[in-house]
């Protein structure tokens, strides 16, 4: 069970998460797998709150947490070891010998070989930052003109180049800060909503701010063909899927109930465009 104490807001997150993914866990999942999003305002805890599903409703479970930077990944390690996750951790990235990391006990690779010998089976939670989704340049064409799938899509697909080695898909993928990954899908970074290419039961995405798309008219991706767009919007068969029932937490109710403290946003405003007389023009 946890070490760290949920808050009101978070027990009942965890709750609507419980009865989103049944408990235990439902083993009948949909081919593209099951998935919803916690909208929580910034700073409420979404990273905890996660973690603790996690922990109690995929006991033993292959976990995947996707951020967009190396300071989050780090971050989101300590919180996943506060809350109490002892399964062996992974990140896909290239802090080597961070001390945090380190001390956490938390392995790091960018090579798809490695990530599937250290976490091919068995409970583990992986940590990838959104670039290990982007190709890479092939290392065996001199011409450098093909590439090859980023090191966390190759571990999940195997094959020849890894020597017979493949990881095992996941239990439950986290995607934190996941407006990130809304729209174009032909991006690279939208590779986490394929379930082909990531396989995982549940996705769940975790947001303070979603991106609703509603395009006017059509919309060019980078190959110039008409862009397909994920939008965020509370859609059950969409590719965040529905906002979980319950978990909704906006920012003016977290000040109102005094999870967040109140703030106010001051404008200076300058008029005049000369220096200050006797002041240097710096």
């Amino acid at each position: 069970m946890s070490v760290i104490q949920l808050k009101e807001h978070q027990v009942d997150q965890k709750t609507a998460f419980r009865k989103w993914v049944g408990f235990p866990a439902r083993s009948s999942v949909p081919p593209q797998g099951a998935r919803g999003t916690i909208v929580s305002a910034t700073g409420s805890g979404k990273t905890i709150t996660a973690a603790a599903c996690a922990l109690e409703c995929f006991p033993g479970g292959r976990f995947l947490v996707t951020v967009p930077t190396l300071d989050l990944l780090a971050q989101t390690a300590q919180a996943w070891r506060l809350v109490g996750h002892r399964a062996p951790m992974v990140a896909v990235c290239s802090l080597e010998n961070d001390p945090v990391l380190g001390e956490l006990g938390v392995r790091t690779t960018t090579n798809p070989i490695q990530l599937a010998l250290w976490a091919g089976k068995g409970p583990v939670v992986v940590f990838a930052t959104y670039a290990s989704l982007v190709d890479r340049e092939d290392p065996e064409d001199l011409t450098g003109q093909r590439k090859v799938r980023g090191p966390l899509e190759a571990a999940l697909a195997g094959g020849e180049r890894l020597y017979g080695q493949q990881m095992a898909g996941f239990d439950l993928a986290i995607v934190d800060e996941a407006h990130g990954t809304a729209g174009d899908l032909g991006r690279p970074w939208a590779a986490i909503h394929d379930n082909q290419r990531i396989p995982a039961d549940f996705r769940l995405y975790l947001t303070a701010t979603p991106r609703i798309l509603a395009a006017a008219r059509p919309q060019k991706g980078a190959d110039g063909q008409e862009a397909e767009l994920a939008s965020m919007a509370d859609d059950p068969d969409g590719t965040f899927g529905a906002w979980l029932p319950g978990a909704e937490l906006g920012l003016s109710e977290a000040i109102e109930r005094e999870i967040l403290a109140g703030f106010e946003i001051d404008v200076l405003e300058i008029r005049d465009p000369s220096p200050v007389l006797g002041e240097s023009e710096a």
